[in-house]
């Protein structure tokens, strides 16, 4: 997308860009080459448990479990040397974790911008707890019908067995009483 505005405009556009991104539902975060926090809107926060304040100016990796954290450096140092993206523009879920340490799943798409020959990182952040609790959900549910459905299977199965020795019984006992078993035709 190009403009060409006069700064007036300019300054219109940055606070609309602003706005937008303040108010998404889905987190935001930038990041520099170096894994540093830039900028980090308030869903993202929310999402995390902090004050963005909190964050701006740390190492990303704070917001992220082990083994994550400890080998997050060496992922930017990697991309940064060989250019291989490994999830730069492909996205993937993730595990966050939060300023409690508790931990959560989310959808992480990340994306490289080039500005004024520096390197920015932004990632987009959909939180999935609701979407991995009712997976879960259904999972249980799932079970449960397999369960029920084995134990109405046996249950029948032993209803057949019965009724099949009923029947053998029934034959042998009219057979002592000279009745035999007829085909019937319709």
């Amino acid at each position: 997308m190009r403009f060409i505005m006069g700064e007036e405009n300019l300054k219109d556009l940055a606070i609309k860009m602003q706005s937008i991104i303040e108010t998404a539902i889905d987190g935001i975060i930038t990041i520099d080459d170096k894994g540093l926090v830039e900028t980090m809107n308030t869903a993202a926060a929310r999402l995390f448990g902090y004050e963005t304040n909190e964050v701006i100016g740390n190492n990303i990796k704070m917001l992220m479990p082990d083994p994550y954290h400890s080998e997050h450096d060496e992922y930017i140092k990697r991309y940064n040397t060989t250019r291989q993206a490994r999830i730069i523009g492909i996205g993937r879920e993730v595990i966050g974790k939060r300023k409690d340490s508790s931990t959560f799943p989310f959808r992480l798409a990340v994306s490289e911008v080039i500005l004024n020959d520096r390197v920015i990182y932004t990632g987009i952040i959909h939180d999935l707890t609701e979407v991995k609790e009712k997976e879960e959900d259904l999972l249980k549910l799932n079970e449960a019908l397999e369960e029920k459905v084995i134990q109405r299977t046996n249950e029948l199965e032993n209803t057949i067995n019965k009724l099949l020795k009923t029947n053998t019984r029934g034959q042998r006992e009219g057979s002592k009483f000279g009745f035999s078993q007829r085909k019937r035709t319709w």
